[in-house]
This record gives structure tokens, C-alpha cells and sequence, in this order.
């Protein structure tokens, strides 16, 4: 019987990809000299570590997630140096104004997917993020009565929501596909 790198049971030196499979083989290392395969942390590294650790930690869950905007809802996004061109993918699903050369506010128009790409002066790229705009499940009923949709505000009163052109025209994708 011999391990992935080709040698009986327990003598590869190393651990070795698995040419299959991305993942790592693991394999003792039984032919190293002693103290070489140490797995202690030295005790000057150790606040390094640490702080690394708590870096990690602390990083905000949703670098690199995208925005999300709910649906009729503005959110304030702030950049980091004065915006010159706003372009956003789909404006059906979101729309965003200019407040000053720092601030821009997105808001949700429809369901969806798209992105939004802001741009210096230059023409250098300040955020090109995903923008997701998603319904306020917490308030809002939907009432399906075979091929007809109802939708319903409940806040604390269930009563007929507004509906966008947005809206309307899922109601009645979903109605067709039924």
C-alpha cells in the first residue's frame, strides 16, 4: 500500500496536492529530523499573531459583498475621493443620485441583481460594487389567488401595498409561468 506521493505508508516527507482534488493529502512526516516540524509559535511572534487574528476578526462581513439596498428604500453610500461619472448597470433595478462630489444615494427600483461603477475625474475607478436590491420581507404579504398576485403592506395593519412598474411586471412573469 503506498500514500500519494508514490512511497510505502508513512514515508513521504511531505504533504503533496492530490492530483484529483485541490485539497491537501495529509501524510505523516515521519523521516524529518527532530525539531524540524515544529507546530509551536515563537513567543516574540506570538503578539503579531494575535493582532493578525483580530484583524481578521475585525473586518466588516460585507467587504467585498456588494451593497444591498431594499426595494424603495434609499441607502448613502460615501466615497473616498470626488465622483465625476455614476453609472449604474440595469436602472430598472436600482437608480442612484449625485447628493455632492462624495456622497451618492442608491435606491431600490426593482428586484434584482446589478452594479454600480463610480468614476474620478480621471476616469479611475473609485467602487465598482454589486448592488443587490431585495424586498422588507418583515412587513410585506403576499397573497396568491391562482394566476392573481396580492401584495399587502403590513405595517402594523395589513393594507394594499404600492406597487412599482417593477413589481407589476414580477407579479405578472410569475402569473404566466403558472
Amino acid at each position: 500500500m503506498h500514500d500519494a506521493c508514490g512511497k510505502p505508508i508513512g514515508h513521504c516527507s511531505q504533504a503533496r496536492f492530490n492530483r484529483w482534488f485541490t485539497n491537501l493529502v495529509h501524510v505523516p512526516l515521519k523521516n524529518l529530523p527532530a525539531g524540524s516540524a515544529s507546530m509551536t509559535l515563537p513567543r516574540s511572534l506570538f503578539p503579531v499573531a494575535a493582532l493578525l487574528a483580530t484583524a481578521v476578526l475585525v473586518m466588516p462581513a460585507s467587504a467585498g459583498a456588494g451593497i444591498e439596498v431594499t426595494m424603495n428604500q434609499a441607502k448613502i453610500v460615501k466615497l473616498s475621493r470626488a465622483a465625476d461619472t455614476v453609472v449604474i448597470g440595469n436602472p430598472a433595478i436600482a437608480d442612484a443620485s449625485v447628493q455632492d462630489a462624495s456622497t451618492i444615494v442608491l435606491t431600490g427600483k426593482g428586484f434584482g441583481v446589478t452594479n454600480v461603477v463610480v468614476l474620478d475625474s480621471d476616469g479611475s475607478p473609485i467602487i465598482d460594487e454589486q448592488v443587490t436590491v431585495v424586498r422588507q420581507a418583515a412587513s410585506s404579504v403576499r397573497i396568491y389567488r391562482r394566476a392573481e398576485v396580492q401584495t399587502m403592506s403590513c405595517t402594523p395593519y395589513c393594507e394594499s401595498a404600492f406597487k412599482t412598474e417593477a413589481e407589476k411586471a414580477s407579479e405578472s412573469e410569475m402569473s404566466a409561468g403558472h
